[in-house]
């Protein structure tokens, strides 16, 4: 069962040791919009009522399918640090056993101080995006 979580746990020790060259919260915010960039362009599979993200302080579509038994995310949003924030969930989730985001907690998000970087209403966008993403994999073991 361990190795069901390595990939993820991996994913994350990435993003940390990325994030430990930056010092100043600006760096580390500049890197998330950077990384907000590289998101999904605007595609009409993707931006449909159904896949908005309640919670979120910009609009934020997701959706989910499942491929060879992992689950892959896309996102979009017009605001790159909202899309920056997604880009940093879907590195860690996508393409995982959908098991595996339910039981992999994402620790990266203390670990780089994410917490003093964004606001209050940020953050509980970026937790409504993980609950959403967390509902998807439920769905797909579900329907296994």
């Amino acid at each position: 069962m361990l190795e069901l979580f390595s990939s993820c746990n991996e994913k994350q020790k990435k993003i940390i040791t990325e994030f430990s060259a930056f010092l100043s919260t600006e760096e580390k915010y500049q890197k998330i919009i950077t990384l907000g960039k590289t998101l999904s362009q605007k595609d009409d599979e993707i931006i449909k009522a159904e896949n908005i993200v309640p919670g979120c302080q910009s609009l934020i579509y997701l959706s989910s399918f499942v491929d060879n038994g992992t689950i892959i995310f896309k996102a979009y949003s017009e605001a790159l640090f909202s899309s920056g924030l997604a880009a940093l969930l879907i590195s860690v989730y996508s393409e995982e056993n959908p098991l595996a985001l339910l039981q992999c907690p994402p620790f990266f998000i203390e670990e780089i101080g994410l917490q003093n970087v964004i606001s209050p209403s940020r953050s509980n966008g970026l937790q409504s995006l993980l609950l959403r993403m967390k509902q998807d994999a439920l769905k797909a073991i579900i329907k296994k």
